[in-house]
């Protein structure tokens, strides 16, 4: 890797026989806030990366940066590499995980066709008892009142309580009338 300062301003470039343009640009991303960052080719084997603050900074501060990019650079391309050879196992864990998630217990082909006879026979029963109890009643027939209107049912209920209250009333009255009479 070579490099040059001018104003405030870096230029590197990469060999392409060490460097891999994907880990360069990976490394860049890193500080694409602060920094432009402009490719070229120089060269057959050659990656030419500019870079310019986006606002002001120091002369040592933009080397400092391309240190740091550098070492950034190296890690990136060791990660890459890394995942280039960890790819066959990484597609045979998803692989694994994929086909575990879907596969289903595994029954003999007769044994599920006689379990699933089994369970239509006892939903069959059921149903039929349950169309038998239906046949005897009539849409008169509505012990939890479902065919009353809510309104009804609110107004009922209302005017219960109002006469439950008055019969109270009533009979407290009463009773105090008839401690009266006793003292």
């Amino acid at each position: 890797m070579n490099f040059t300062f001018s104003n405030h301003a870096a230029e590197l470039r990469f060999s392409t026989r060490i460097y891999d343009l994907e880990a360069v640009m990976n490394a860049c991303y890193n500080w694409v806030e602060r920094y432009y960052f402009y490719f070229d080719e120089c060269g057959r084997d050659r990656i030419r990366v500019s870079i310019k603050p986006k606002g002001k900074s120091k002369k040592n501060e933009i080397r400092k940066m391309v240190g740091e990019l550098h070492n950034q650079v190296l890690s990136e391309l060791l990660r890459l590499k890394v995942s280039v050879r960890n790819k066959g196992i990484r597609e045979k864990i998803v692989e694994q995980a994929i086909s575990s998630a879907l596969s289903l217990p595994k029954m003999p082909a007769q044994l599920q066709d006689a379990r699933t006879t089994e369970e239509l026979a006892k939903l069959n029963k059921e149903l039929d008892k349950i169309l038998e109890r239906t046949d005897k009643m009539s849409y008169e027939d509505d012990p939890l009142q479902i065919a009353t209107p809510l309104q009804r049912t609110e107004i009922s209920t209302s005017s219960t309580r109002k006469n439950t209250k008055k019969k109270a009333r009533l009979k407290k009255g009463s009773l105090s009338r008839r401690n009266k009479k006793r003292d």
